[in-house]
């Protein structure tokens, strides 16, 4: 054959090969053979090699599943795991045996029928390759492919699990009267298998063609009859996958982007909709054609049907429909658009739960009168004057206690406390190895001693410290609080990203304490046991890590655990649903927990405006994480989402309805954010329902603007859109205070307040929306307006540019719209942090309502200063500004900020907590405003005792100081 084993004529280490035997030289006398110089085992080591490559490709599959498994099976939820690991098998299986069949078979068809080469001459230089080696080459080749297409196919599995256990949606869509289930379940799968057929029928073309021209000479390809009509019905395949391509183009229309908004618009339902069925057609004749090619053989049929369809595609799918939306559509757009419109509003509003909104007018008043403010007690003593940011990096400078600490993020929620349900803030304290010394950073440290953070910090959102630091309820280590933390490690969390083993000879470090260390060993009953080589072998290979099974510290009962981190955990376990961005934590009965939202999504609702990658959500799942021994159970939240209705028959063990959840966690159950932002995002303008109104963009609203940070001296203002927020208040006509997520918009364009948005989070109120919408004749200050009033303060603003001369830095918190009876209260936190140190002190409190401004050292300081009609006391400033009703705006319309005037002008220095009152006011004046400040000062800490009768008399005593001030005043 020209391959010549062992010495050869090169010599005992060589390999030589006769090409002229091997491929001929048409003639020659062939001479010697030409010689490689080289080991004679390298082909037995590529060989070798080659089989090891195979085999660890193979190991890592099979050590993935295998470890998986035995994660799955820990957490009592392996049922999920065999279900999509069993259906990824059975696809790759499935499509792959489908593909390997119908090649191999055309392929053996085209070679049993290819015409035989006439016998003549080798041409010189002809290339003659061994029958042998074309077998291999194609078996090789086809094994390749075979790969790909099954793989290809692997990624099906959920699309079919969907369409084997869809839901109805209930609804039908408006052009095809479908319902919206075939759009979502079944649509997307035929897609699927028809792309996914055209490129086997593609492939199996080239295959075939490719053996029917294979001989022992490459330069001679030989056609036949037989070639033909295989070619021909293949390609006919091929023409049908096109016309069912085109026919699976028309449920596409639903989501073109042609017309004004998502959906089929005028020309897709009256032009389109025609083009594909003509194209269908013929497409489809074609198909017939070239299979009546096979018995009549003229190629101008195949080649006139071909043409047309060419034609048909450019003209019919293409020149006509450009031609009616720019010349016929276009001019009269309204009118023919109008019914589209209408179907794509009403589709959004359906697809993001826009139409349940409960709409309800808000006669705002000018100003938050006195009355409104002792009717909202709880309110004012939950608004929110620790800003996240600032607060975050607090914490970590007063209660990370050791470098290997880290409070990574900071939550709001609310507790009862002492009897009071109030609003906190709070971060749980996790540990972060990074942070340990180089030398400290040793495996065991890692994976066998630093394995779990410690328990939390907790502070009222209004609670501060003289010094300006948050008044820590639950603090320290072990924790103090009232919380009762009985199992305060942090196994699982939001930067535990390495994995640990536990319950070794290893003590694990558990806090410390003085100049000590306290260690435990971990109590829980999840995570993978170690107990067999095997088991220890196969974790070394996943980790690549060798201590795994050297190491003599490990016991049959030790566990290791990985797939900390949260949402890590939550996409290996439900990879199918999308996670809100923030896990927050939650104590209850002594334990803590992660709490998890959940949504599921799709593209595939018709007519639905599409918004950061989606066209429908629901928060379907809330899912609850043990921090201590990972214990992760998913709760259905909303029951009626058909998706969510198809994973529970596909996943039956995975999910719990709601009412399981017990009730210490589900009283912290709140609105998603994520789920917010996006109804927002598509509230601001599927709010109007009208088709005119809406095409006409006549009432769009904004998300507001605010400054957050106030850098150093020669650094630029930033300026941000707002984040919706968490609050304790009462709503309008409402008994009780409730904990509301909630966002303010403006007119597009404009800095005026138009409207304000809350979703609901306590009891069986869950989940409602309200939209309060304002008046559109009257002008309601906006955040970035009340920003500009207070740049324009002449003392405020001089006082915040000496702050950032000395040495320190302002940040502004965030402004906060608090809506108190029929007006609102405006509140922005101002933090004083050393550029040196970065340890946030909060400093000042503005409060802003109707006309007026007010900067003191505390949230009481900056109200008593607003209702005390102007008059600064306590060192505080108070401004006012030209009443909103001077203005007279046109609908909808603003005005820019008009610079503030003081009632009673004051110097810088009476910014200062310990300046003394001006000293041209007069006496009885100052008398008064130091009552009625007195006798605020009682009611509120009547208020905070639960007192309710102290707190009236004292509030009447206010009342009554302040309608004296008035009245000296001329007011």
């Amino acid at each position: 054959m020209g391959f010549y084993g062992g010495p050869g004529r090169g010599g005992r280490d060589s390999i030589d090969i006769d090409f002229e035997r091997l491929f001929g030289r048409g003639g020659g006398d062939g001479g010697p053979p030409i010689t490689f110089r080289g080991p004679s085992w390298i082909g037995k080591a590529f060989a070798f090699g080659l089989a090891v490559v195979v085999l660890l490709v193979l190991l890592g599959i099979g050590d993935g599943i295998y470890t998986n498994y035995l994660w799955f099976q820990s957490l009592d939820l392996q049922s999920v795991y065999v279900t999509r690991i069993t259906a990824q098998i059975y696809t790759f299986l499935a499509f792959g045996a489908i593909f390997l069949v119908f090649l191999t078979a055309n392929v053996v068809v085209a070679r049993k029928l290819r015409k035989a080469p006439a016998v003549a001459p080798v041409e010189p230089a002809a290339l003659q390759i061994p029958a042998a080696i074309v077998r291999i080459l194609w078996g090789f080749a086809i094994a390749i492919q075979v790969l790909i297409m099954a793989s290809a196919a692997t990624g099906f599995w959920e699309a079919l699990l969907k369409f084997n256990n869809a839901s109805s949606f209930g609804v039908t869509d408006p052009v095809l009267n479908r319902d919206v289930s075939y759009y979502v379940f079944q649509w997307p799968v035929y897609q699927d298998l028809q792309g996914w057929a055209f490129w086997a029928l593609l492939l199996t073309l080239v295959n075939v063609a490719v053996a029917y021209g294979l001989t022992t000479d490459f330069r001679r390809v030989r056609t036949s009859r037989a070639a033909g009509v295989h070619l021909s019905i293949i390609g006919a395949g091929l023409l049908a996958l096109i016309a069912w391509n085109y026919q699976l183009d028309i449920p596409g229309l639903l989501f073109s982007h042609r017309g004004v908004t998502a959906g089929a618009s005028y020309t897709d339902v009256h032009i389109q909709y025609g083009a594909f069925l003509v194209l269908t057609f013929i497409t489809a004749v074609a198909a017939i054609l070239l299979l009546a090619n096979t018995l009549v053989r003229t190629l101008w049929l195949v080649a006139g049907s071909v043409g047309l369809w060419l034609v048909a595609l450019i003209v019919a799918g293409g020149i006509i429909p450009a031609f009616v939306q720019q010349f016929q559509v276009k001019p009269n757009e309204l009118n023919l658009e109008r019914p589209y419109i209408q179907n794509n509003i009403q589709a959004t509003r359906q697809a993001f739960n826009l139409a349940k909104i409960d709409v309800q007018d808000f006669n705002v008043q000018d100003q938050v009168t006195q009355q409104a403010v002792q009717q909202a007690g709880a309110t004012i003593q939950n608004i929110r004057l620790l800003d996240y940011r600032p607060l975050q990096t607090t914490y970590n400078q007063i209660q990370s206690i050791r470098q290997y600490y880290d409070f990574p993020d900071i939550e709001v929620d609310r507790y009862n406390i002492n009897g009071e349900y109030q609003q906190v803030m709070l971060g749980a304290r996790e540990i972060d190895t990074t942070r340990l010394s180089a030398a400290a950073q040793t495996w065991v440290n890692i994976h066998l001693q630093y394995t779990h953070g410690y328990g939390l910090a907790m502070s009222p959102v209004a609670a501060i410290t003289p010094e300006g630091l948050p008044q820590l309820i639950e603090q320290d280590l072990p924790p103090k609080g009232p919380l009762k933390i009985d199992r305060p490690e942090i196994y699982y969390g939001a930067q535990t990203q390495n994995w640990v083993i536990v319950d070794t000879k290893q003590q694990e470090f558990d806090y410390p304490q003085g100049d000590q260390n306290v260690f435990a060993t971990y109590q829980g009953t999840h995570g993978v046991r170690l107990d067999s080589f095997l088991k220890r072998l196969a974790f070394a290979w996943r980790f690549g890590d060798l201590n795994i099974v050297i190491s003599n510290t490990l016991e049959p009962n030790s566990r290791i655990l990985f797939n900390r981190v949260i949402q890590q955990r939550l996409k290996a376990i439900a990879p199918f649903l999308s996670y809100d961005h923030d896990p927050y934590i939650v104590v209850d009965g002594g334990k803590m927990y992660w709490l998890q939202d959940a949504y599921t999504t799709t593209t595939k609702y018709p007519y639905s405006q599409p918004v950061q990658g989606f066209n429908y959500i629901r928060n379907s799942v809330k899912i609850v994480v043990d921090a201590y021994d990972g214990t992760t159970t998913y709760y259905v939240a909303d029951p009626s989402d058909p998706l969510i209705q198809t994973y529970e028959k596909i996943f039956p063990a995975l999910f719990r309805p709601l009412s399981e959840m017990p009730e210490g966690l589900r009283a912290h159950v709140r609105y998603p954010e994520d789920m917010f932002l996006a109804q927002i995002d598509q509230y601001r303008t599927y709010h109007m329902t009208d088709a005119q109104v809406f095409y006409n963009r006549e009432d769009v609203w904004a998300v507001p603007q605010e400054r957050f940070a106030q850098g150093g001296a020669g650094q630029a203002r930033s300026q941000q859109a707002i984040e919706a927020y968490y609050v304790l208040m009462r709503l309008p006509g409402e008994t009780r205070d409730e904990f509301l997520l909630l966002m303010p918009f403006t007119p597009a364009g404009k800095p005026n307040m138009i409207s304000w948005l809350v979703a609901r989070s306590d009891g069986a109120d869950y989940g409602k929306m309200l939209n309060y919408k304002l008046p559109k004749d009257k002008l309601i200050y906006g955040p970035l307006q009340i920003e500009s009033l207070i740049d324009q303060d002449t003392a405020i603003s001089s006082q915040l540019s000496l702050w950032n001369q000395q040495g320190s830095q302002v940040l502004r918190g965030n402004l906060l719209v608090i809506p108190v009876g029929q007006s609102f209260l405006y509140v922005e936190p101002l933090y004083l942090q050393a550029q040196t140190s970065p340890l946030p002190e909060l400093k000042r409190v503005i409060v802003g309502n109707g006309n007026k401004i007010a900067m003191t050292d505390t949230l009481e300081g900056s109200l008593n200063q607003i209702f005390a009609s102007g008059v600064p006391t306590n060192g505080g400033v108070v401004s006012t500004l030209p009443p909103p009703a001077a203005v007279q705006p046109s609908a909808g319309a603003s005005a820019a900020p008009v610079a503030s005037a003081s009632a009673a002008p004051a110097p810088s220095s009476s910014l200062s907590a310990s300046a003394s009152p001006l000293a041209n006011v007069p006496p009885e004046i100052a008398a008064l405003s130091k009552s009625a400040n007195d006798h605020y000062n009682r009611a509120q800490d009547a208020l905070k005792s639960g007192d309710f009768a102290t707190y009236g008399q004292e509030m009447k005593q206010v009342q009554a100081d302040l309608q004296r001030l008035g009245q000296l005043s001329g007011q």
